[in-house]
């Protein structure tokens, strides 16, 4: 009596479970793996949007420590700018104007290499008389 339930009774997978679930579990390795080597080849790019965006706040912090009336010999005297991090080169110019006299509009570009393309960021600083 008792071989006789445990001759109906199903123990284990059947081989159509197994071959399901391995490609499940391939379909999500091959998601993973995509991910992470698309992340590998961005890491440079997104390292030098950073540096850049690091230089741009330092150079904007310089700027608007001098005062309103020595900006333009400051900026003229000191840009263009060649800053070397790792192995990028970053440089660094600026644009100035005076829509009004009350205030200044001052454009730093920055421009960098990766490959053959040239990339660029910018960083608008608007100051105002006292």
């Amino acid at each position: 009596m008792i071989l006789h339930q445990l001759v109906g009774k199903k123990n284990g997978f059947s081989l159509i479970e197994v071959m399901i679930v391995g490609v499940i579990i391939a379909i999500a390795m091959f998601a993973v793996f995509q991910m992470y080597s698309f992340s590998l080849f961005q890491y440079p790019k997104i390292n030098n949007l950073l540096q850049g965006n690091s230089i741009l706040t330092k150079e904007a912090e310089i700027i608007n420590s001098k005062g309103f009336t020595q900006i333009d010999s400051f900026l003229s005297s000191n840009y263009p700018k060649v800053i070397k991090v790792g192995g990028t080169t970053f440089t660094l110019t600026y644009s100035i104007n005076n829509p009004y006299s009350w205030c200044k509009v001052i454009l730093l570009n920055l421009y960098w290499k990766e490959g053959t393309q040239t990339k660029s960021i910018s960083l608008e600083i608007l100051r105002s008389a006292p």
